[in-house]
């Protein structure tokens, strides 16, 4: 869908009784003047969920437990700990101080459990910590279901501890196999069993029911998913929600952060999610910063692998998620029992979600560098290098997750700045198919410094704009201002270029900004070439790009900059004089800038070199 005509810009247009009144010299108290005793509420804030495994229970039943997405710190042998989500809702009750119980809401973490059992593997994840109607405490699992929670264990012999001075609030409980979960492993003979213990430390905040976040759309009106069609033919895949950003460390100036993205399917037919092999999408992080006139990158990941698909409605489009009305005869990729599609994780089904947590995005063990992928194809190898050995598990906490200068967040130097991340979607099938230019969504975030740390959360009253890459929020920011035109190579993947030109004023100049994303292009760029009228006088040249980490081979030499009669152009190292240069690989946007003396005209074209060997040799727009 080509959203603009033209590169080159038009020039932007840019009373009531006072308390103690008295009657005959005695103050007047009502009913209404005594102050109820008083009721303090509490809400769950920062905090962990630490599960102890019996080894010897769960080898008796033939029970064995690998635990994904752990908050960070060291590992211990049977032992895992999650950090709790910022959208739990667990509530306490205090009378004077003294703690009175739980009434209500629950306790959600990152992270999932893999279980091998003696009849398969069963995957529980995004837990639910709380307490149902009969007073029984609960350990669910949201993933693999479409209505209400799935609950996995029961707490028995449950302590709890809460402190209103130290505002921290201690549950433990031995942990058993819920009745219901043992039928549904079909191992009744588990139900009841202790397999271990549950401790929930978390910090308690005062409790405020106002100001309940709006869902709406910032910087303009959605743009939809960027389908021409209600229902795609073949998978296709589009993130329906960021719905988180996670901190975890910061190493020489970089902090690191991931992003939980939940993946809907939209097309007529499942998408692949096998995790122990090349059939299973990719998933990449970025963060923009628009600030002075300019829509810049300034943070990226590695990839990170999925692994489990589940069957849950968050997009409603198709209006309902399901498994059997698609299975068709005499099709070997196709087994007899289409639920399989649904329960067992190998495939996202027509209209499903899948969700994974930032802590999820964010194990370092499961990210592989981007140099393998074909951001067109979705292609790469499997086994990766490194994949399963331990010798090359990350040396940092920074490492390859999403990285940030924080420079590029402080406040201080940022005055005015608005703030972005992306999820990144690429996978083999739904690019055969020819849906992959929606698989990228953005949202505005918050950036706030607490206690020397650079904290990012989704700003809660805008909402995901779901199959719109970031490079898009310009314009739907700025939507008089900016031209955003896009650029699909023949046969190939898509570039998105935005600009806007402003004039500075008393100087008869006029500022010139280009941001071109390469979404999924595995040609990639090699030069951007602005046409310039004969005698155009261009000053305060600029580029700007992102910076590779963790290992990625390629160069982060910039640009360079050369100005002819008819032209100015930025271009980097050709295919044949280095494979490994900074070319404009797919999701990843870079920065190109001017002042020049004269407005900007129609009717010239920007030309853009592309860097793998191929034809065509360059597009333009």
């Amino acid at each position: 869908m080509v959203r603009g005509l033209k590169c080159l810009l038009a020039v932007a247009t840019a009373a009531t009784v006072a308390a103690g009144a008295s009657v005959g010299g005695i103050p007047s108290v009502s009913h209404a003047d005594v102050p109820p005793v008083k009721h303090e509420s509490y809400v769950v804030g920062e905090g962990t969920v630490t599960f102890d495994f019996d080894t010897e229970a769960l080898e008796w039943l033939g029970i064995f437990i690998t635990a994904r997405g752990e908050a960070d710190g060291p590992r211990e042998e049977n032992r895992a700990t999650f950090p709790i989500e910022a959208s739990s809702t667990l509530q306490v009750e205090t009378l004077r101080h003294a703690f009175r119980g739980i009434v209500g809401g629950v306790a959600r973490t990152q992270g999932a459990f893999l279980l091998d059992t003696p009849v398969g593997r069963a995957v529980i994840g995004n837990l639910v910590i709380g307490v149902d109607s009969d007073g029984v405490y609960t350990v669910s699992s949201t993933l693999n279901d479409r209505d209400e929670p799935r609950v996995a264990f029961e707490l028995t012999s449950v302590e709890i501890d809460f402190s209103a001075y130290a505002r921290q609030l201690v549950l433990i409980g031995e942990l058993s196999i819920a009745e219901s979960w043992a039928w549904m492993l079909a191992m009744p003979e588990a139900a009841g069993a202790v397999i271990g213990a549950m401790v929930l430390d978390a910090e308690m905040l005062p409790s405020d029911t106002d100001g309940a976040a709006v869902d709406a759309t910032c910087g303009g009106q959605p743009r939809g998913n960027g389908r021409e069609a209600d229902v795609s033919i073949g998978p296709d895949v589009i993130i329906g929600d960021l719905q988180g950003v996670m901190r975890h460390d910061e190493v020489d100036g970089i902090t690191a952060f991931s992003v939980a993205t939940n993946a809907c399917n939209l097309g007529d037919w499942h998408a692949s999610w096998i995790a122990e092999t090349n059939k299973h999408p990719l998933i990449f992080s970025s963060m923009f910063r628009l600030k002075d006139d300019r829509f810049e990158q300034i943070g990226m990941s590695w990839v990170k692998h999925g692994f489990y698909a589940v069957a849950q409605n968050l997009c409603g489009d198709p209006p309902e998620c399901y498994c059997q009305e698609y299975c068709k005869p005499n099709d070997p990729d196709r087994p007899s029992n289409c639920m399989i599609y649904c329960d067992f994780g190998r495939y996202l089904a027509i209209g499903c979600s899948d969700p994974y947590s930032a802590s999820l995005n964010g194990i370092q063990t499961n990210m592989s560098p981007r140099y393998l992928v074909n951001g067109h194809t979705g292609v790469y190898p499997f086994p990766w290098e490194g994949w399963s050995d331990p010798e090359w598990d990350p040396e940092s906490l920074i490492e390859r997750r999403l990285q940030v200068h924080n420079e590029d967040l402080n406040p201080v130097s940022n005055v005015g700045a608005t703030y972005f991340v992306q999820g990144h979607y690429i996978l083999s099938d739904d690019a055969m198919y020819g849906n992959s230019n929606n698989n990228a969504s953005y949202r505005q975030v918050d950036v706030t410094k607490e206690e020397e740390q650079y904290i990012v959360m989704p700003t809660l009253s805008c909402s995901t704009q779901r199959g719109q890459a970031a490079i898009r929020a310009w314009q739907d920011y700025d939507p008089s201002s900016v031209v955003e035109t896009d650029i699909q190579v023949p046969n190939e993947g898509l570039f998105i270029l935005a600009a806007k030109v402003t004039e500075v004023p008393a100087t008869g100049y006029w500022r010139y900004s280009y941001a071109l994303e390469n979404l999924n292009s595995d040609r990639s760029a090699m030069s951007f070439t602005v046409p310039k009228f004969p005698g155009t006088i261009v000053e305060n040249y600029g580029f700007h790009d992102v910076d590779y980490h963790s290992g990625e081979p390629y160069d982060l030499t910039d640009w360079s900059y050369t100005e002819e009669e008819h032209s100015i152009t930025w271009s980097t190292q050709s295919w044949d004089e280095n494979q490994n240069a900074n070319a404009l690989r797919f999701s990843t946007l870079y920065n190109f800038y001017f002042d020049a003396n004269v407005p900007p005209a129609q009717g010239r074209t920007i030309r853009i070199d592309l860097f793998k060997p191929g034809q065509p040799e360059y597009v333009e727009c």
